[in-house]
């Protein structure tokens, strides 16, 4: 009977309880009139009435004991990362709060770096598999060992962390430990015995009270240090300025602004006359892209152009830029001029595009311009994808009659 109690539901244990309760009497009533034989019931209901209180408390204290445990782990979720295991934003925030009230007054200051990976910089990665959760607590692992205990981790989502430094007595200490942790991270990354992710970190770093007061403008103000310098591409720390913040606002309006322009005819070719030194004749243009923003203004190409680059629009403006300077160059042979050479400037990731060929003979193909007429102008930068296939791509249209120029950048010297 006590096996029964144990067994069945909660509510059915206690339906059978009270029968089993009512049912002993009974018995003992019916067996004393009808067969004159008695037994004391009370050692009997006593055996029945107690396993299933017995069997309820126990089990009240296994649930309390469960549901304990279950919001201890809610709340640890709540508060870290799943992949990782590392405090989360919401604990991030939390103890910048605490930070910022504990250095109230003080001389030092509060520095927060946010770390972006990118994952697309490893072709293991690209070629193998995709980030995962396994490379992600890899990451993590080698945060804790490279940055010191008295300094707070978190994991912001799958390709951010963060990291708070406190007691700063200077605000190059955060330069400092910024570099240093570049330098660490950039190390590659076991991840078996065969394998390694190589990271390509990007830092950026604010710094309280210097450029904000209080931890959402420190959470803010380093995350736009840390799109700038993946926007530059070029450096992988940035500490916040107000002028860095500025540029990033910049930035994006150039990016939304961009992205109609070539449909609303915002874009202009001018044409540099090229001149023999000796004699002064004319002997060809160079095409030179301009645009006009009706709500920015006159944009200049070095800021414009490598956004086009960056979010992929310099295809198609390249082409456009190919099609009219040809139609423009058509127009002055109809017009009896003197044939002019027309020098374009390829950008890398059009010399990249496998259809180049076949998109400047499509460009010329109804019109009285040969190749002979177009000089293409690269960079160095455009050969740096594929030397080999470059050298060959370059010597198969040459051989068709275009003519290549390459034009080696030189940095500029400031006095």
């Amino acid at each position: 009977m006590t096996l029964a109690v144990v067994l069945l539901p909660l509510r059915a244990g206690l339906v059978f309880t009270l029968v089993a309760l009512w049912s002993i009497p009974a018995l003992s009533l019916t067996l004393l009139v009808g067969w004159k034989l008695w037994f004391a019931p009370a050692a009997a209901l006593i055996i029945v009435a107690l396993p299933w209180p017995l069997w309820n408390v126990w089990q009240l204290g296994i649930d309390a004991r469960l549901k304990h445990k279950l919001l201890q782990q809610l709340a640890h979720q709540v508060q870290h990362h799943v992949a990782t295991g590392l405090p989360n934003a919401v604990m991030l925030r939390q103890r910048l709060n605490q930070a910022i009230a504990e250095q109230q007054g003080a001389e030092s200051c509060v520095g927060l770096l946010v770390i972006h990976f990118n994952w697309s910089g490893s072709a293991s990665t690209t070629l193998e598999c995709p980030v995962d959760d396994t490379q992600l607590k890899k990451v993590g692992s080698r945060l804790r060992e490279v940055v010191s205990d008295e300094h707070f981790i978190a994991h912001l989502n799958g390709d951010d962390f963060a990291v708070l430094l406190t007691d700063l007595q200077e605000a190059e200490h955060v330069k400092d430990a910024a570099l240093s942790l570049l330098q660490a991270l950039q190390k590659p990354l076991q991840m078996d015995d065969e394998s390694y992710l190589l990271l390509t970190p990007r830092i950026g770093a604010s710094l309280w009270p210097d450029d904000c007061f209080d931890a959402d403008g420190l959470i803010r103000n380093a995350y736009t240090a840390m799109f700038k310098s993946r926007v530059d591409d070029s450096d992988t720390l940035c500490v916040y300025s107000q002028g860095a913040g500025l540029q990033l606002e910049l930035r994006s309006q150039v990016e939304q602004a961009l992205v109609h322009a070539l449909e609303r005819n915002e874009f202009e070719v001018y044409y540099q006359p090229q001149v023999r030194a000796d004699d002064g004749r004319m002997v060809g243009v160079e095409a030179l892209l301009r645009w006009n923003s009706p709500k920015l203004g006159r944009i200049p190409p070095g800021i414009f152009i490598p956004v086009a680059e960056h979010v992929g629009l310099i295809p198609m403006i390249g082409s456009w830029v190919l099609k009219t300077a040809c139609e423009q160059l058509q127009d002055w042979h109809d017009a009896g001029l003197p044939h002019l050479r027309l020098a374009i400037n390829v950008s890398p990731l059009q010399f990249a595009d496998p259809e180049l060929e076949r998109r400047l003979a499509q460009t010329i193909k109804n019109m009285s311009i040969t190749p002979g007429n177009i000089e293409l102008e690269i960079t160095e930068g455009s050969l740096m994808w594929d030397m080999d296939q470059a050298v060959n791509i370059m010597k198969r249209m040459k051989a068709q009659g275009w003519i290549w120029r390459w034009m080696i950048s030189v940095p500029a010297i400031h006095p």
